[in-house]
């Protein structure tokens, strides 16, 4: 019955995982990509349970979390925009060649 209790603390989180204190304590207050882990206040600190490590941990490498975050532009959008740029900035040096941004 007491294991259904017993919470850990989040330099033992921390540590457990490889990560700084302050991570654990970022989790728990603001969440990551929208999914925060469940803690709480005992005797004036921040604790957290086992069981709610691993619902977090399991939620945080959902799919559905992976394809909330925007993708990435691929190569061939990062060079046309490069290439834009660039002519834009070439333009602004010289004021003859912003007639040529085609």
């Amino acid at each position: 019955m007491v294991a259904k209790y017993a919470t850990v603390s989040f330099s033992q989180v921390a540590k457990e995982l490889g990560v700084a204190p302050a991570t654990v304590y970022r989790w728990a207050l603001r969440g990551v990509r929208g999914v925060k882990l469940q803690a709480q206040r005992v005797g004036g600190r921040w604790a957290t349970k086992e069981q709610w490590v691993q619902t977090f941990l399991e939620q945080l490498n959902s799919e559905q979390v992976f394809e909330s975050i925007p993708k990435k532009a691929n190569d061939q959008q990062f060079r046309e925009q490069a290439e834009l740029s660039d002519k834009v900035l070439r333009a602004m040096l010289d004021p003859k060649g912003s007639q040529n941004l085609n």
